[in-house]
């Protein structure tokens, strides 16, 4: 069918004006962008601690542009990256300022927030977000309960826990925040009062969630699953065959866990792995025991050899006039050393008391020296 007038025109020959007006509208009328319109998933990842949380925390950090391409968005620790920042606890440092917070105030904050994160997910065609932060592992009621509400915004919560053998989580915990991070005033607390201080009670902790929301929880073995990076990308379905997948905080040497035991047990209060990084840990190599460093710098049998080949004229003519004194003469058939065995055990104790002693007082001066005018 040819048309001498505009096209459009012919549409009032075909259907009633009314008709015609509203097709033209239609067509004409700009089109939306492209976006999500149905549901949205909320992956809720809360640990535990030491089971590659932070491992997972900086993969997603560093891949939040492949992640954004399949439609998933990266909220961080403390919502740090969501669309908008609205308060000032929005910060991986200010954990413990949310935990603060009232339960109505963090219903009210938290449906801001995701209000907010939502619109924009579905303008940007994000359908999963994902928030990670271990520290809701035996305090997660309050957030939970503010996250019931999220899902009358159209938001699936999926909570995300692993688990390990509860040996290794609390060899591995205590070397964490009884050492490293040593979270209790005073003195390093030895391994058995400190876990039974905080007793392993993955069970009792997600109690609450099994029987009010089991359809909502999942629980992964970090033991079964080996890699727990790769195994929550996966659980989250994300294609991360070009993404850089990053291993973070491997257990440290038991040289530097000893290091780090001897620092903290000096301060009275709390005191973050930093401190110790800052003055102790940038200096450290750790690439030699003192026995090799001693058998790097002291003669060797062979080295000794040498000084007696390099001395064989003036012995000879020493040990001539010793004789025609009537004394011993310097013995000629060369000397055997031994290997060096330095006592660690009272070397180290007192060298690391110094050195401990004194970052605490250059520390000290830089505190002075900064208030200085």
């Amino acid at each position: 069918m040819a048309f001498s007038v505009p096209w459009y025109r012919s549409l009032y020959g075909l259907f009633t004006v009314d008709h015609a007006r509203k097709l033209m509208l239609s067509f004409f009328k700009k089109k939306p962008p492209k976006g999500n319109n149905g549901k949205i998933n909320l992956i809720w990842h809360v640990g535990a601690g030491k089971t590659g949380t932070s491992s997972i925390q900086y993969t997603l950090h560093h891949n939040q542009q492949l992640l954004e391409k399949q439609g998933f968005k990266y909220l961080g620790l403390m919502l740090e990256g969501a669309y908008n920042n609205f308060y000032s606890w929005q910060k991986p440092a200010l954990i413990e300022e949310f935990h603060k917070l009232t339960a109505e105030e963090t219903e009210n904050s938290l449906h801001q927030i995701f209000q907010d994160t939502i619109e924009n997910a579905r303008r940007n065609g994000i359908h999963t977000l994902i928030w990670s932060n271990e520290s809701f592992l035996g305090r997660i009621e309050k957030t939970r309960g503010a996250l019931k509400k999220i899902e009358e915004l159209g938001v699936t919560v999926r909570i995300v826990v692993y688990i390990r053998q509860y040996e290794k989580w609390a060899k591995s915990a205590y070397i964490q925040w009884g050492i490293n991070h040593k979270t209790n005033p005073g003195r390093i607390i030895p391994f058995r009062e400190w876990i039974q201080r905080r007793k392993v009670n993955f069970f009792e902790l997600l109690k609450p969630i099994i029987d009010d929301a089991p359809e909502s929880l999942t629980v992964r073995n970090m033991d079964a699953v080996g890699d727990t990076t790769r195994d929550f990308l996966k659980l989250c379905h994300i294609d991360f065959a070009d993404m850089a997948i990053h291993r973070i905080y491997e257990s440290p040497a038991l040289e530097e866990i000893y290091l780090r035991a001897v620092f903290n047990n000096r301060i009275e209060d709390p005191v973050l792995p930093d401190r110790f990084d800052s003055s102790i840990r940038k200096y450290l190599t750790l690439n030699s025991t003192p026995d090799q460093f001693l058998q790097k710098i002291l003669p060797d049998n062979e080295d000794l050899q040498f000084v007696s080949d390099l001395c064989k004229q003036d012995r000879d003519r020493m040990n001539e006039y010793l004789e025609n004194h009537g004394l011993d003469p310097i013995a000629s058939d060369g000397y055997a050393t031994d290997d060096p065995k330095v006592n660690t055990d009272i070397i180290l104790q007192t060298l690391t008391e110094i050195v401990m002693a004194q970052a605490l007082r250059i520390g000290e001066l830089e505190k002075k020296m900064n208030n200085i005018p």
